[in-house]
This record gives C-alpha cells, sequence and structure tokens, in this order.
C-alpha cells in the first residue's frame, strides 16, 4: 500500500510536458521530433490548453510534421490513433489542416500519402470524421492508392456511417474509384 502510495505521489508532480503517451513506443517511433511527441501527447490527453500552447505559443505545425515508418502520417492523425476527440477538436480549433497530406515524388509522377481524412473514415466512431468534415475536411479526399474516400470507408473497412456521413456532406457518389474505374 505505501508503494502505491509513493507512486501516486510521484505521478501528481508530473507537469503537461512530463506526460506520456499509452502508445509511447509507437509515438517515438512515428515522431522523433519531442515538440511533435510532446503535441502528440497533448492531443491524447485531450489538454485543449497545451495544444494551443505548442501550437500557437511554440510554433508547433502539425500540418509540417510527418511520421511513421515511411514518413508520410500527418501529426494530426495522432488524436485519431490514439482515440482522442476532444485532442482532434483541440488541434482543429488551434488551425491544423484536416487535408494537410504530405507529397513524395515517385516513378509515376506525385504520390500522396494519407491524410486524416482517410484515417478517420477507417474508424468505427464517427467522431472524428465528422469533427474533420465540420474543419473543412474535403469529402472528396483521396487515400494513398488514389481512390475516392467513399470507396475507401465502404469496401476496405465497411463503415457504413462514415460513408452515410461523406455523402450527407457532398461527396461525389459517382466519382472515379481510381484509375479509371467507376462505382
Amino acid at each position: 500500500m505505501a508503494w502505491l502510495l509513493l507512486l501516486s505521489a510521484c505521478d501528481s508532480g508530473l507537469s503537461a510536458s512530463d506526460r506520456r503517451s499509452r502508445h509511447q513506443g509507437v509515438l517515438e517511433r512515428a515522431f522523433s521530433d519531442p515538440r511533435a511527441q510532446a503535441l502528440a501527447i497533448a492531443a491524447e490527453h485531450g489538454d485543449a490548453a497545451e495544444v494551443r500552447r505548442l501550437m500557437r505559443g511554440e510554433g508547433v505545425d502539425p500540418d509540417a510534421i510527418f511520421g511513421s515508418s515511411d514518413g508520410g502520417m500527418p501529426l494530426l492523425v495522432w488524436p485519431i490513433y490514439s482515440k482522442s476527440p476532444e485532442g482532434l477538436r483541440a488541434m482543429l480549433e488551434n488551425g491544423a489542416d484536416p487535408n494537410a497530406k504530405k507529397r513524395s515524388p515517385s516513378d509515376r509522377g506525385e504520390h500522396y500519402h494519407a491524410d486524416a481524412m482517410v484515417w478517420a473514415a477507417e474508424r468505427d466512431d464517427p467522431v472524428y470524421l465528422q469533427l474533420l468534415l465540420d474543419h473543412g475536411g474535403d469529402a472528396d479526399t483521396r487515400n494513398a492508392n488514389n481512390e475516392a474516400l467513399l470507396f475507401h470507408a465502404f469496401i476496405k473497412q465497411n463503415q457504413w456511417r462514415n460513408v452515410q456521413l461523406l455523402v450527407e456532406r457532398g461527396a461525389d457518389a459517382n466519382a472515379n474509384v481510381s484509375a479509371g474505374r467507376r462505382y
């Protein structure tokens, strides 16, 4: 019992910057920059004040920070990955772009990595997609394979509530799926 009291006393003195992610190993592999990690952790914990301080006061720009093994995951994806709609809302309200995606050259021209819209369309809970759409997310965005988001949400993930939300928000149901194919 004394050990638990000692641990809880030590834990209570942690500042927001000393907090850790529930997915600390993944976070460290995805984003090596400590400032990006601090923003991700603040968003994961739904700490709107710390998100605001880091983005506005410290200039941490989630639209310019990309991570993961292929270097294409936008930092804005972290609160979606860590299941924190409050953190996603805080980042969006402080200026994060729901459509930010990394471009990279390829042998076939421009290649775009998946943006936060794609990650949100895969989730069981439509709250993430709704937040992104409410803050200017493009319902007609495409995934890294150049597939329409409606196709991605339906065929790849079978997320009917997200498909419905995308249609309600104006996604083109007749858009090319990819490479000339149609629905």
